[in-house]
């Protein structure tokens, strides 16, 4: 898994641009997109690309990368 920067960081075309969480069904603008490596319950590791939203309302949360879609 790579990533652009060293804190792992990817310069992802959306950044700014709104978007929607498909799952949560919540919209706000990509803040970033990061590479995190995270362990499963069995203590494996694996890396895992997680978009960063901020809402209008000033609350932020990630999901994953494959769950956002870009909004007009």
């Amino acid at each position: 898994m790579n990533s652009d920067d060293a804190f792992g960081q990817e310069r992802h075309p959306w950044i700014g641009r709104p978007v929607q969480d498909i799952p949560a069904k919540a919209t706000g603008r990509l803040i970033t997109v990061v590479h995190e490596r995270v362990r499963d319950h069995e203590g494996k590791e694996y890396g895992v690309r997680l978009a960063y939203i901020l809402s209008d309302s000033g609350i932020a949360w990630s999901t994953a990368v494959g769950n956002i879609a870009l909004l007009p």
